[in-house]
C-alpha cells in the first residue's frame, strides 16, 4: 500500500518566495502533501496554536534557511521559524534543515542588514547544523536536497502517513465485522438468560389476564 506523507515547511517569506514553490513542487511530486503558514485561511485560533496543531498533525518538518532570520512576534525573543523548528524538535517529529551554503552571496534584499540580526541567523544556522541538515546554493540543488532529506526521513524515521479509503485491507474489516457480530450475538445470549432468571414463573401470564392471583 502506497503511503503519502504531510510535510510542514517553514521558512521565511518574501525573500523565498522561488525557493518555497521549488521545495513544495519537489514534494509533490514525492506525493507528499505540503503545508506551511501560506496554505491556510485566517482561523479562529491565534497564529501560535494553530501552527503547533498543524505541525503535531504533520509526518514530517522541513525548514529552508536562506539569508534572513525571520520576523519576531510581539513579546517573544525567536523568530517564527526558530519556534516552529523547536517544537517540532520539543514533540519528537522528524525534521530537516535546508540551509544555503554561502549566505553572505546572497542579494542585499535577502539578507540580514543589521548586526543583532545577523548574531541571530548565525545563532539559528549553528543550531540547525547540529541535526539532519543539508545544504544549497540554488534552487536545482534546493529541489535535490528536498529528494535526498524526505527519502533519508521516509526510510530512518518512518510515519504512518495516509492511505487511500480504497487501499485498507478489506480482511482486516471483514474481521473487525465478524468480531463485532460475536460480541452482539454473546451479549444478546447473555441478555436471554439474564431476563429468565429475573422473572419469577407464571408473571408473564399475570400480566396478560391468563391467570388471577388466588382469592384470600
Amino acid at each position: 500500500m502506497e503511503r503519502r506523507y504531510q510535510v510542514f515547511v517553514s521558512s521565511t517569506f518574501d525573500d523565498l518566495r522561488e525557493e518555497r514553490a521549488a521545495v513544495i513542487g519537489a514534494l509533490l511530486q514525492m506525493d507528499c502533501f505540503p503545508t506551511g503558514m501560506e496554505l491556510f485561511p485566517a482561523a479562529d485560533e491565534d497564529s501560535w496554536t494553530l501552527i503547533k496543531n498543524v505541525i503535531a498533525d504533520s509526518d514530517y518538518y522541513l525548514i529552508v534557511l536562506g539569508g534572513r532570520y525571520g520576523s519576531v512576534p510581539p513579546g517573544e525573543a525567536r523568530s517564527f521559524t526558530q519556534m516552529e523548528y523547536e517544537y517540532a524538535l520539543s514533540i519528537g517529529k522528524p525534521t530537516i534543515a535546508l540551509l544555503h551554503g554561502n549566505p553572505g552571496v546572497l542579494p542585499a534584499q535577502n539578507s540580514e542588514v543589521s548586526d543583532e540580526g545577523r548574531s541571530r541567523l548565525d545563532q539559528s544556522r549553528e543550531s540547525l547544523k547540529k541535526k539532519n541538515c543539508r545544504f544549497w546554493g540554488g534552487l536545482g540543488e534546493l529541489t535535490a536536497a528536498v529528494f535526498t532529506g524526505i527519502q533519508h526521513l521516509k526510510k530512518t524515521r518512518p510515519s504512518d502517513g495516509w492511505l487511500r479509503g480504497a487501499e485498507l485491507p478489506a480482511t482486516n474489516l471483514r474481521d473487525e465485522l465478524l468480531r463485532l457480530r460475536r460480541e452482539i450475538d454473546s451479549l444478546n445470549g447473555e441478555l436471554a438468560v439474564a431476563r429468565s432468571e429475573a422473572i419469577p414463573e407464571g408473571i408473564d401470564e399475570f400480566a396478560q389476564g391468563l391467570k388471577r392471583p388466588p382469592s384470600l
